[in-house]
């Protein structure tokens, strides 16, 4: 026990956390005994020489005449899930199950070697997914363990001085009787989230594995290399014997060179045939409803749109309105998916989901790096999970890096696409970087003009899509705030280039949020110009009859929602344009 205590407590350096309690360890002799207690704890527990019960906040091991070897590792292994548990809530399965591993010094050679082989044949397991529960498959079990100790040692390794921050928030914590979220911890130490970290952990093992099957293979291949020379030779020679002796017909060159220029051009229409046509709107879209709307102090620094009010009521309010606009597109034959916001961790802004990622009918998922660091904790795993697996996009851009060199682009409210001839428009903000919208222009291959604005005080317009909406025919844009001729003409030119009709909103109409509208459209194709009532009352009878022209206007009250979050009708509404 002496050697066992000496290991907790090199834990405990490690990690510069020390618990309130001591752990309970009990130590069952009886076989029978022992399977009753893990009954029924899951399929993996059951199979298990110890394990640690959460509900009962206690450990439980064979005694050690039937553990083969090891008997402390496995006893560190669970005591390391108690510690956890005692400090940190909502880690996810892979940070327990790798720190445990690592600590129960239970990754031998051989584990070293069935991951290499396992990661060889393409078995992987997606930590981001199951960051919460097992896998089903009894042989994805051992897989599980070494990817989760790959997992933590990346963590760890790959960036130590975010790893000391991560431990050091706990430990602070710790010392106040407090426990630590996980997720707020990591976006805080490694300025992250966990979905960017499963995508770089991921991309870090594939090429450990390439770099281990290329060693393994030059040097195979120095090996034989002699003997296939010589075969190779004694193949030719057996062949050019038994070859006869003939006149072969040289092909006239202008027949070489129409052949190329017909399969250029055959090539050139496969590709043109299986070509998607872009489309500028969309029926199906997603909404966020929220688990606890307030005013967000973190947003209001730079946000000129919201007013902070008397909070009572206020996220009663805002659910009654969100059901209200989700119903009225329903009613219109607009497929809304809706996603329920949870409590922890809290992001009183979740209803903008558009702000984080946008879906292009070209099959991407772009994710984008949040000025407010409460917002970033609004990519949470169940909706990533249904962006990424469910709704099937083929490929995600990751932006989010950028939040560490304190760059942003906030997605659709940032930038104003027109989809049809991949054009993204945007105005400078805290919130709108010069290097990250030209990051997105390159990676999506989009021309990205951009520009300044600023409002009647001289603040920069935090978000373009509160000064200006394109769609299929119409561009409605407040050209008064942007800040120069030069760029105004830029922008007006370029929208007439393009075949918008431009309806001109004034600043005041704009502060109304009459910028802040999105075209849709019904599952049946019927055009639909989606805003608040707030922007439909600011709008003039002709502004009002040109749009009616070639949309329905969907008007909700909204006032609690863009009083308080300084967003209206556009920014709730995050589009999908996966089949």
């Amino acid at each position: 026990m002496n050697e066992l205590e000496e290991r907790v407590g090199l834990l405990q350096m490690s990690l510069g956390v020390y618990p309130r309690t001591k752990a309970e360890i009990r130590i069952i002799p009886d076989q029978t005994r022992y399977q009753n207690l893990a009954r029924g704890r899951g399929a993996i527990v059951e199979f298990s020489e110890a394990f640690y019960s959460t509900r009962e906040r206690r450990i439980y091991v064979r005694s050690i005449d039937q553990v083969p070897r090891n008997y402390g590792g496995l006893i560190l292994h669970e005591y390391t899930h108690w510690l956890l548990d005692e400090v940190l809530v909502q880690a996810p399965l892979w940070l327990h199950e790798g720190l445990a591993t690592q600590s129960g010094g239970q990754m031998g050679l051989e584990r070293y070697y069935y991951y290499v082989r396992e990661r060889f044949w393409g078995n992987r397991l997606d930590l981001f997914t199951l960051g919460h529960s097992y896998p089903q498959q009894r042989e994805d079990w051992e897989l599980y363990y070494v990817t989760s100790y790959f997992a933590v040692r990346y963590m760890r390794d790959n960036d130590p001085g975010a790893w000391k921050r991560f431990w050091e928030i706990v430990a602070a914590n710790n010392r106040r009787g407090e426990k630590t979220n996980f997720n707020r911890a990591f976006e805080q130490a490694y300025h992250s989230n966990l979905y960017t970290f499963n995508q770089d952990f991921s991309a870090a093992s594939r090429r450990q594995a390439w770099i281990y099957l290329i060693t393994g293979f030059t040097s195979m291949l120095f090996a034989i290399l002699p003997f296939l020379v010589i075969y190779a030779r004694i193949r030719q020679k057996k062949k050019m014997k038994a070859l006869p002796d003939l006149d072969l017909p040289v092909q006239p060159e202008a027949e070489i060179s129409e052949n190329r220029l017909q399969r250029q051009e055959e090539n050139k229409e496969k590709y043109m045939s299986t070509n998607k046509k872009v489309m500028q709107t969309t029926s199906r879209i997603l909404m966020v409803r929220p688990a606890k709307f307030e005013f967000n102090v973190e947003t209001g620094v730079n946000n000129q749109f919201q007013q902070q009010g008397k909070q009572s009521g206020v996220h009663q309010k805002a659910v009654e309105e969100f059901d209200a606009f989700v119903k009225l597109l329903q009613d219109n034959d607009v497929e809304v998916i809706v996603m329920q916001d949870t409590e922890e961790p809290h992001t009183p802004d979740s209803v903008f989901p558009n702000n984080w990622f946008s879906s292009h009918n070209t099959g991407e998922l772009v994710l984008y790096p949040m000025f407010a660091e409460n917002r970033r904790a609004e990519r949470k795993p169940e909706v990533l999970d249904l962006l990424r697996n469910k709704l099937k996009h083929e490929k995600v851009i990751d932006l989010t890096r950028w939040e560490k060199k304190n760059e942003f682009l906030e997605g659709t409210g940032s930038m104003i696409f027109d989809r049809e001839r991949r054009i993204a428009y945007a105005c400078r903000s805290q919130r709108t970087s010069d290097n990250v919208f030209e990051d997105f222009g390159s990676q999506m291959k989009y021309e990205y003009l951009l520009f300044d604005a600023i409002d009647k005080a001289g603040n920069p317009i935090y978000h373009t899509n509160v000064m200006m909406e394109v769609g299929s025919k119409l561009a409605v844009i407040c050209l008064d705030v942007i800040k120069t001729e030069e760029e105004r003409e830029k922008v007006v030119s370029k929208l007439k280039e393009t075949g918008k009709i431009i309806v001109e909103i004034t600043q005041d109409q704009m502060m109304h949020f009459a910028g802040n509208m999105i075209e849709l459209k019904s599952r049946s194709g019927q055009p639909l110009m989606i805003m608040s009532q707030a922007a439909k009352d600011a709008l003039t009878p002709e502004q009002v009859e040109t749009i009616s022209k070639y949309s329905k206007i969907l008007a909700i009250e909204l006032q609690t929602i863009e009083t308080n979050g300084g967003g209206s009708a556009r920014c709730m509404i995050a589009e999908i344009f996966v089949d």
